[in-house]
């Protein structure tokens, strides 16, 4: 097996977070906003807002009352096999 440093594993997962970002925004937004996420789902907001209560949703940033969605976050968990 090939020897592989952790610096090349650690560039390796920085650009891959960099290219979600870049794949998963096509704008400048470091967030989204429930309404926002479910429009490119193409998915009713009352059904995400169902997913991020039930844990099953994509990570976010809560604000007071405010729901945000990071970005990358959004995009890497849209990437993730489902369990089904």
């Amino acid at each position: 097996m090939p020897f592989v440093s952790l610096a090349f594993i650690c560039n390796h997962e920085f650009s891959l977070l960099e290219s979600f970002a870049m794949q998963g925004a096509g704008t400048d937004e470091a967030v989204y906003t429930v309404d926002e996420a479910a429009r490119k789902m193409k998915i009713s907001r009352n059904y995400l807002y169902l997913l991020i209560t039930k844990g099953e949703g994509p990570p976010v940033k809560r604000f007071g009352n405010r729901i945000r969605i990071p970005t990358i976050a959004f995009t890497s968990w849209l990437n993730k096999p489902s369990k089904r």
